[in-house]
């Protein structure tokens, strides 16, 4: 069999860059006041919409990028509980947005519903924030791949790019991070959801709510990209960290290690997840680019995730692969760019003592690509083509 090839790595390693600044220069300040409700949704309804967003009645669509109005980039989520004491109010939100389950009710019979869940998820996720030390990572490493970003775009467009991070159910909200844009004084502002799947409960919902602030910012032209699945150098970047992880297997073991590809449970509706068939085409296109013969399959991770649970679930994934004697797993999250709660906790502790209670005597887990030269690269090529389209 002849050696695995090994997917190109990045020409050079990016410098940490600053994280994004507040019109004036200062550090975008972490969110201290309650979160407010995000904004009334309209009941969800097919796939998610993958069309940019019509730009204000009152809005211009031909931006010059050679004038002294800086371009807007916003990466947005659907966010993380700030620490232990946010966990009730953010799963409060999250269990209201119609997006997240798909729900047909509304009123005060949803405000319950979206208490009662809130209130059987409240132990699991704060046991999770005090397992990584109380905070979620998720805010952090959004800035500094915005700023990342930022920087990459202003270099290819030779204009200013002002970098801004905004999340749908926890701090900073859309809102308030829309006045700073204005206030940086940005007038064309695009959206990048930063998740690589689009799905009716992430990028679909961030896009309502960015479609209802624009009636409050007339001024911003606003448009968003909802994934980035389909470019080759996100999946290579990808690959690149999967790679790196199965190399930390010991050699003799490495050829029969099995690579689990990871993905945050989805909202279901009618028992299905849109987003699975094209995840799924994601995994075998990474797998592909990792040159290896590898088995590999995928799951859900669902510990943290306060979402609906799919199968096949990871942990039962688990199970079933020590059942058949395998000694090595190689955990690869999908679903993020960063790093965040769902891999800081589900992947490092909950299911690492899966693995090894299961019998696994080697578990790794591949990094987030964020912090990659080349899916840096690919999501600066996204966004100015998406520039160019408009």
């Amino acid at each position: 069999m002849s050696d695995p090839k090994t997917p190109e790595a990045p020409a050079a390693s990016v410098p940490e860059t600053p994280a994004p600044t507040a019109p004036g220069g200062s550090a975008v300040p972490a969110q201290t006041e309650p979160r407010p409700e995000p904004a009334a949704a309209p009941a969800p309804s097919g796939e998610p919409d993958s069309t940019p967003l019509a730009p204000p009645a009152s809005a211009s669509s031909s931006h010059s990028y050679s004038d002294t109005s800086p371009l807007g980039l916003l990466l947005l989520d659907i966010g993380a509980p700030a620490n232990v004491d946010d966990v009730p109010a953010f799963l409060r939100r999250l269990y209201r947005d119609p997006y997240v389950l798909q729900h047909s009710f509304s009123g005060l019979f949803l405000d319950l519903v979206a208490m009662g869940l809130a209130f059987s998820r409240q132990s699991g996720v704060k046991t999770a924030l005090k397992a990584i030390g109380g905070t979620a990572p998720d805010e952090v490493e959004l800035e500094k791949l915005a700023s990342a970003l930022a920087l990459g775009l202003a270099e290819r467009l030779e204009a200013p790019v002002r970098p801004f991070v905004a999340f749908r159910h926890s701090g900073p909200a859309l809102p308030q991070i829309l006045e700073k844009v204005r206030g940086a004084g940005c007038r064309r502002v695009v959206g990048m959801f930063a998740r690589t799947f689009s799905s009716p409960g992430g990028s679909r919902s961030m896009r309502v709510e960015l479609s209802l602030c624009g009636n409050d910012f007339p001024d911003l032209d606003l448009s968003m990209i909802d994934g980035f699945e389909s470019e080759a150098g996100v999946r290579q970047a990808f690959a690149v960290e999967a790679l790196a992880a199965l190399e930390g297997v010991p050699l003799g073991e490495r050829p029969e290690a099995h690579l689990m590809f990871l993905l945050q449970g989805q909202p279901v509706k009618g028992g299905t997840d849109p987003a699975l068939p094209r995840a799924q085409a994601f995994a075998a296109a990474v797998h592909e680019a990792m040159g290896v013969r590898n088995p590999f399959s995928l799951a859900y991770q669902n510990g943290v995730d306060p979402r609906a649970t799919l199968m096949p679930e990871a942990a039962e994934e688990i199970e079933r692969l020590a059942s058949e004697k395998r000694r090595a797993l190689v955990l690869i999250p999908l679903s993020h760019a960063c790093e965040g709660l769902a891999t800081r906790w589900e992947l490092d502790v909950a299911l690492v003592e899966i693995a090894r209670a299961a019998g696994f005597a080697h578990v790794r887990r591949a990094r987030a690509p964020a912090g990659s030269a080349q899916l840096r690269s690919a999501l600066v090529a996204l966004l100015q083509r998406h520039l160019a389209e408009m």
